[in-house]
């Protein structure tokens, strides 16, 4: 199977589900292909917009690499689900630590995901395969 991204202003995205099922939490997220990250994390304006609270959220302890990035948990479980490009299959990966991460301007598909796939980052596209 094959998941298809795009190029935003040269930087690499791919749009994923992201889902919570403990909290109710469902959406897309176009997530920052980002092979310098050792986790997949939300930003604050994608949990918001998902529906996270993020005022309620726990202290997880300050982003390495990021500036002043601090780390919050979401205290539930997460996944993604691929959908292939014939969007008739998908891929569900359960994320191992679910975060959001205030202070950066993009949720970021971290090595914990990547690495379960082939990475193909061209010139002019990305995109996994299983």
């Amino acid at each position: 199977m094959r998941f298809t991204g795009y190029f935003d202003d040269g930087r690499p995205f791919l749009r994923i589900l992201a889902f919570y099922p403990a909290i109710s939490i469902y959406g897309n997220v176009e997530f920052l292909v980002d092979t310098g990250s050792d986790g997949t994390v939300l930003n604050s304006t994608d949990a918001t917009r998902l529906g996270i609270n993020i005022k309620k959220l726990k202290y997880a302890g300050k982003a390495r690499g990021v500036g002043s990035a601090t780390r919050l948990n979401i205290g539930a479980q997460g996944g993604l689900m691929l959908v292939s490009d014939n969007n008739k299959d998908f891929k569900l990966e359960q994320l191992p630590k679910s975060e959001v991460v205030v202070g950066i301007d993009y949720s970021l598909l971290g090595r914990d995901i990547l690495l379960r796939f082939k990475l193909h980052l061209e010139k002019e596209s990305v995109y996994l395969e299983d």
